[in-house]
């Protein structure tokens, strides 16, 4: 399927910014500044249908790349604390998370006892009924042919927006099915105009996720979705070079997400001011040293750490220095610091699960350093077998004979010298 025309505005003022490793084209639209693909496989979203999507094989670069009902719960407990944080200024929530694949939010969110309704949605039937089988409120639909007379106080989609061709047919969906104090809450990649021009084809964004459709500037959300939603939009952007991340409110009432904005705004600084402690609660600053461990600033995440040290009872104390240390690549200080958190709690279901990922990560730690081991040792077995070739080389060359022959006349003339002497 050839697109011409933006898939967003209409307009046919579009450029080719780079193509991917599978030939595929990425357009940027000069009008809106939506960055899309050219040339969509008629049937993409066949990438979804069957359980292979979702089981992974660390090779392709479709799908997730290990066990999706397996990854630890450490890749989206920050989610969970993230609308936990939102869900408790609503008296009854009621929360929709779009592309729920098999659950694990949803099921944190079940055992974390968080308050309202939750309810997820995919289009991949598989991902749905494995949902379903764990007991949650999953439906095979997506988005755009979702209707719901119950509305949502707070709409979810996590990594889900770039997988869509009709994207105002995506957020028609959430316009819909949104309270009328409501939020709508979006995590997803981003890209820098900066760096499609300075890297083009080499832009890590383009060559990760073969299934990504559309690629998205902050500039782009903060204007497109303004007019579209007609309500006031939040727009987070985290710096990670060419692997940059967007947190995204659009919000019918920023009242109720007001506090989460704080925390959302303050996560790429190093450290909490007297100013920010006072006026967030305990919970709020644990909450924000979780969501910082996810964005890789464990700085502040200590610093928070630091500050709620008689806030917080040990074993919240603890679990959060296990995350710390997990996202620093610090896993046997993390694995030590979650069984501590855990010793004396009934395990559930999620916290086995993230108990299993520490200890995979630690395997394959242990397998890559052993790969590297005797990759050192190849090396210095080649390098032995290069000296010994070229001392044979040297053994057998013309200039080791030449001074072999002056060796033996030198050693003669001395011979001859020190006879003559005696006599």
């Amino acid at each position: 399927m050839n697109i011409d025309k933006c898939v967003w505005c209409g307009s046919n003022e579009l450029i080719e910014v780079a193509k991917r490793k599978d030939t595929l084209s990425v357009n940027k639209c000069n009008i809106c500044g939506l960055y899309f693909l050219k040339d969509v496989p008629a049937d993409f979203e066949k990438y979804y249908s069957g359980k292979e999507y979702f089981r992974g094989d660390d090779v392709s670069d479709i799908g997730y790349a290990e066990v999706y009902d397996l990854i630890s719960p450490l890749f989206i407990y920050w989610q969970s604390v993230l609308l936990n944080n939102i869900v408790q200024n609503y008296e009854y929530p009621n929360t929709l998370e779009i592309g729920c694949a098999t659950g694990n939010l949803l099921e944190v969110m079940k055992e974390k006892n968080i308050k309202g309704i939750t309810k997820g949605i995919d289009i991949s039937k598989y991902a749905s009924e494995v949902a379903q089988k764990k007991g949650l409120n999953v439906d095979n639909i997506t988005i755009e042919d979702f209707f719901d007379e119950k509305k949502y106080d707070i709409i979810f989609s996590s990594e889900t927006m770039e997988h869509v061709l009709d994207l105002k047919a995506y957020l028609g969906g959430i316009k819909r099915n949104l309270s009328l104090n409501g939020s709508f809450i979006f995590y997803i990649p981003s890209i820098k105009d900066v760096l499609v021009e300075k890297l083009g084809n080499n832009y890590g964004q383009f060559q990760m996720n073969m299934e990504h459709l559309l690629f998205f500037t902050k500039k782009f959300l903060e204007v497109e979705f303004k007019k579209f939603f007609e309500c006031d939009i939040f727009i987070h952007e985290y710096d990670r070079g060419d692997d940059s991340c967007i947190v995204g409110i659009v919000s019918r009432d920023s009242s109720k997400v007001a506090k989460t904005n704080k925390i959302l705004a303050y996560l790429n600084k190093e450290s909490v001011d007297e100013e920010m402690s006072k006026s967030l609660s305990k919970q709020e600053l644990y909450d924000m040293a979780i969501i910082a461990s996810k964005f890789y600033n464990s700085t502040l995440a200590k610093n928070v750490l630091n500050k709620l040290e008689n806030g917080i009872n040990l074993n919240e104390k603890l679990f959060l220095k296990g995350i710390i240390c997990y996202q620093k690549g610090e896993l046997y200080e993390a694995k030590k610091a979650f069984l501590k958190s855990l010793e004396n709690e009934f395990l559930t279901n999620v916290d086995l699960k993230l108990l299993y990922a520490v200890e995979k990560d630690i395997a394959k730690y242990l397998e890559n350093k052993n790969a590297e081991a005797e990759e050192r040792i190849i090396e210095k077995e080649n390098q032995i077998i290069d000296l010994r070739s070229e001392i044979s080389k040297l053994h057998d060359s013309r200039i080791v004979r030449v001074s072999f022959l002056l060796n033996r006349l030198f050693n003669s003339v001395l011979r001859r010298k020190n006879h003559n002497g005696n006599d």
